[in-house]
């Protein structure tokens, strides 16, 4: 293999973002919630396991979706930067991360949250049995599901501040 030989992948970059009425500390109060309780955020999961306490803000998870599919992740949360990075891991097929992140822009004005996730299939032949996987990977990640966890982020941060307003 020469040094311009480029070996082919398949990966799935699906990102979303959505504009909120919240301040960046409700909005970074509600990432850090969603680390521990993505049910609350994410449509579909059923179940949440905490495996291991790695920090202050990180965490080994293990959360199972309604169809089945078992993800696990190693997280952490950086609040310098104001994001959340989901490490997927233990699966035969698949590698990934999603980042979660709040953020300003117009000197302030608007605050947007943003997901972004990238996952890759382990195998990078072209056999039948790696196609299958490209497109079951494509299934778990679809763009309803990552703009549906945008949206209902979004719905808590705004009631968490419309909370903290009224009292």
């Amino acid at each position: 293999m020469s040094e311009l030989d480029i070996t082919p992948i398949q990966a799935v970059f699906i990102s979303y973002k959505a504009k909120v009425n919240a301040s960046v500390p409700t909005v970074w109060k509600v990432l850090l919630d969603k680390i521990r309780r993505p049910d609350k955020y994410v449509p579909g999961v059923v179940k949440v396991e905490i495996l291991k306490e790695l920090g202050p803000n990180a965490i080994e998870r293990r959360m199972e979706t309604a169809t089945g599919q078992v993800i696990a992740e190693t997280i952490s949360a950086d609040a310098l930067t104001k994001t959340v990075l989901f490490k997927h891991h233990n699966d035969p097929k698949l590698s990934g991360m999603v980042t979660n992140v709040v953020y300003e822009e117009n000197d302030g004005k608007d605050v947007f949250v943003e997901f972004v996730m990238s996952w890759t299939a382990k195998s990078i032949d072209s056999s039948e049995e790696d196609k299958k996987i490209f497109e079951e990977m494509k299934a778990r990640m679809s763009a309803g599901m990552i703009k549906g966890a945008v949206l209902k982020t979004k719905e808590h941060a705004e009631a968490a501040e419309k909370e903290t307003k009224e009292q």
